[in-house]
């Protein structure tokens, strides 16, 4: 369920180009566009992944011996990529609260 809502996500922000920036980087970091589009593909990562490695597992004949594993895995993996899409996001983006401060220091000096 948590695959399916971070998928939902990355299709949002691949097609409107904007990160809900409140739930990740707080409201003081900007993204452009492209680069949205780019950290929206990151959240269509952990589905495919998770998928891939059920089937694998299926195929070897391991699922019900490692499902609870696999579970644990599917949230690490998710988690994981949530907090490299913030890292990234805070890397990447426009600090807003500094820039601010930048600008009203220019305007203090003129």
């Amino acid at each position: 369920m948590l695959d399916l809502a971070v998928f939902l996500a990355g299709l949002w922000v691949i097609i409107t180009g904007k990160i809900p920036s409140g739930l990740l980087a707080g409201r003081d970091h900007k993204i452009d566009k492209t680069s949205a589009r780019y950290l929206g593909i990151l959240f269509l990562v952990p589905a495919p992944l998770n998928m891939f490695i059920g089937v694998v597992l299926v195929l070897f004949g391991l699922f019900e011996k490692y499902r609870l594993w696999l579970y644990a895995l599917d949230i690490v993996i998710v988690i994981g990529m949530l907090v490299l899409i913030n890292s990234l996001v805070r890397g990447i983006g426009q600090d807003i609260a500094s820039n601010n401060a930048i600008v009203e220091k220019k305007k203090e000096i003129s």
